[in-house]
């Protein structure tokens, strides 16, 4: 059973995810796996639905995760990857979408008038109000915006925008150092658009593209 405490440092001789001895026998994973998990590990992280409890930053030595695992070789028990699965990954955003959903229903009772459902469902589009980073849209009642908050979403988001080249967005990213310095916000449908965006692109010059992420 894993601890309850975070684990600061990795022993990269165990299970890179649980930190366990088991009778289990680790396996060795290809690069592909590696780079599955890493995006999964992410994705649960940032959905604030971890699997299992997880210091995440004891699995990145500052290039990502990713990159991390392939640095240490790390190993991990089937057992321990299936959490962190493709398919449970799935489910937990379906969850949240029917959980958006439920809250959209709920909130559109309380009103009786349908000007002031409308008025609650847009937001008005203007200077005064926060608009999303990607998208450059407002936020709705069913599509809320959500603060940046983790540098690991800002270094995620900058790996992407270098990998797809999207002109645009690097030029919005070098406005300031990070995106919680800019105070940048987001649809959650959005972030994850861009990751999987990114997920699609063969990835040839790894090791270039972090240099250069770093570099903006």
């Amino acid at each position: 059973m894993a601890s309850t405490t975070p684990i600061q440092t990795t022993d990269w001789s165990k299970c890179a995810l649980c930190q366990e001895h088991s009778i289990e026998k680790l396996t060795s994973p290809t690069a592909g796996s590696y780079q599955i998990i890493a995006e999964n590990i992410s994705q649960f992280c940032e959905l604030n639905c971890m699997p299992v409890q997880i210091d995440i930053s004891r699995l990145n030595s500052g290039n990502g995760i990713e990159v991390t695992f392939h640095e240490q070789n790390a190993q991990w028990h089937k057992s321990c990857s299936l959490k962190f699965s493709t398919s449970k990954l799935d489910r937990v955003k379906k969850r949240k979408s029917a959980e958006f959903d439920d809250k959209a229903t709920t909130s559109k009772r309380i009103f009786t008038r349908s000007s002031t459902e409308e008025a609650n469902t847009h937001m008005p589009e203007d200077s005064t109000h926060p608009t999303c980073f990607f998208c450059s849209k407002p936020g709705t009642k069913t599509e809320k915006l959500h603060e940046v908050s983790t540098f690991q979403v800002d270094f995620r988001v900058r790996k992407c925008a270098q990998k797809l080249q999207d002109e645009n967005l690097l030029a919005k990213l070098s406005a300031g150092p990070d995106l919680i310095a800019l105070e940048a916000k987001y649809h959650a449908g959005c972030l994850t658009t861009l990751y999987n965006r990114a997920v699609r692109i063969p990835q040839e010059s790894d090791s270039s593209s972090e240099q250069m992420c770093k570099g903006v």
